[in-house]
């Protein structure tokens, strides 16, 4: 009898969603929680490692990010085959998303929740551990927004843990790991993120960090440069360096963490983001328009947005417009 047909009876099975290194992907109904969810079978793996895979299952199961795939049940099969329940995400990996060239424009609002869901999943003392383009998807939402999620994070690799059960991928695996055998920390995490933007944005691959230095990086900035400033963006050359600063040969020359990457990121955004401008050309009393339009950019949700520019001759109150905003926004 095969592994999934000894699931526990709450379980439909739908149909097969793919497989890996690691085990096999299965779309299934899950009658206890009453929604369509995805089931990962692992392969076989010794009592050891059932207990420490069990243990961060049950850690996962608690982590709760809206760029995070949820993690719902695990358990372990007849013939030691470990398993475990997650969100279902309808979307692209990371690589297809981009392919599509009307999709390019999206690119810092990826890496803003990509550094988000990490900032939470190190705050947890947990590493990612296998960051790749298919490891990342993105859901385009009813609003035209997007949501990318991380997939297939945490196992067997906690904060300080050396364990390498699940290893990771070649190509994203950061030099430290490959050449020197060290630990994954924050830094792996990021210098695999910067590789599978780099892939995703280029469509080709990079080679492993074991056969590349910064020569090689700074060949690709060019090119990075060049895809980015195709999209329209402003200052292409600032976010090309942030994505090669992920990912950078001396970790000692990365972000210390995913917080301090994504609080860098946030100030560059303000220069990348399109900015509404607001033209006073006459003298008028109230300015209730321009008041609201100011109001609704002081209020938006996203930081990168909270940019307005008020132009206009001499002497048409933009100094007191910008006043009038001012103590309506301490009022609020």
């Amino acid at each position: 009898m095969k592994p999934v047909e000894r699931l526990p009876s709450r379980y439909r099975i739908d149909g097969k969603l793919g497989e890996g290194g690691f085990g096999e992907v299965y779309r299934a109904y899950d009658s206890n929680l009453k929604q369509t969810l995805a089931i990962k079978i692992l392969r076989d793996s010794a009592t050891s490692e059932q207990e420490t895979l069990t243990g961060e299952f049950k850690t996962l199961s608690l982590l709760q990010h809206p760029n995070l795939v949820r993690v719902f049940d695990y358990g372990v099969l007849p013939q030691n085959v470990p398993y475990f329940t997650m969100e279902l995400v309808n979307g692209q990996n990371l690589r297809d998303f981009l392919r599509a060239k009307t999709n390019t424009f999206l690119i810092p609002e990826t890496i803003r929740q990509v550094l988000r869901a990490l900032t939470y999943l190190h705050k947890n003392r947990i590493l990612h551990g296998d960051i790749k383009p298919e490891n990342i998807v993105i859901t385009e939402n009813e609003d035209h927004s997007i949501t990318a999620k991380l997939l297939d994070f945490g196992l067997t690799t906690g904060t300080g843990n050396e364990n390498k059960l699940l290893s990771g991928t070649l190509r994203y695996l950061a030099p430290e790991i490959l050449l020197n055998a060290a630990p994954r920390s924050p830094a792996t995490d990021l210098y695999a993120l910067g590789v599978s933007l780099i892939e995703s944005i280029l469509s080709k691959e990079v080679p492993p960090s074991s056969e590349i230095d910064e020569a090689f990086f700074e060949k690709i900035y060019a090119e990075l440069n060049s895809e980015i400033a195709s999209i329209g963006t402003k200052k292409p050359s600032a976010l090309s360096s942030f994505i090669l600063d992920l990912c950078r040969i001396d970790p000692s020359d990365r972000f210390e963490s995913p917080r301090e990457a994504a609080r860098s990121f946030e100030i560059m955004a303000m220069d990348l983001s399109p900015r509404r401008e607001i033209r006073v050309n006459s003298i008028f009393v109230g300015r209730t328009k321009e008041l609201e339009e100011i109001d609704r950019c002081l209020t938006t949700a996203d930081p990168s947005k909270r940019i307005i520019f008020l132009s206009g001759p001499h002497g048409v109150g933009k100094k007191s417009i910008v006043g009038k905003a001012a103590q309506s926004a301490q009022l609020k």
